[in-house]
């Protein structure tokens, strides 16, 4: 419920009282805590600062200054970072890519949200948008996901001719 509240654009607070509570409370796995506040950062462009400081100090000392270099990959990815502020772009993703789709076919599912539980995971809408004509390239939602972005195109090689750097 509470990931399915942050998708939808709401409980970004309760969803960082719920991380605590994990953490403080029901002493839930590292795995479990580090994905929900890397989707409410994701979300929301970044964990708000008055919960930031307290679920990093949390997680450090529950589970262990051991997982410092884990948390600072996490943080260099930027799959978690401190709320500064600026534009969030997750809204317009979910809509550009149907992200989150309400009216799921149960009697004869044709879309991936089926199999999770109306959320279709952007990985694979992205892999669905590379393959259609025009790929991902003039996509304009595809250039508000945030880091660094490539383009390769694939030339068909003509039946006895050799491409570049193939041989016999």
């Amino acid at each position: 419920r509470c990931e399915q509240d942050l998708l939808d654009g709401r409980g970004i607070d309760s969803a960082c009282e719920y991380a605590e509570e994990l953490m403080f409370g029901q002493k839930a796995s590292m795995e479990s805590v580090l994905r929900l506040i890397a989707l409410v950062s994701l979300v929301n462009s970044g964990v708000p600062k008055k919960y930031y400081d307290t679920l990093r100090w949390g997680l450090l000392h529950l589970y262990g200054y051991d997982n410092l270099s884990t948390l600072q990959s996490i943080q260099h990815s930027g799959l978690i970072k401190k709320y500064e502020g600026g534009r969030n772009t997750f809204p317009q993703v979910k809509k550009a890519f149907r992200l989150v789709v309400d009216e799921v076919d149960d009697t004869a599912p044709t879309d991936i949200s089926y199999v999770y539980s109306g959320y279709a995971p952007l990985s694979c809408r992205l892999v669905d948008a590379a393959l259609k004509p025009g790929g991902l390239g003039s996509d304009e939602a595809a250039k508000m996901i945030p880091g660094p972005q490539f383009s390769y195109e694939q030339s068909r090689v003509e039946e006895g001719l050799l491409g570049e750097g193939e041989s016999e």
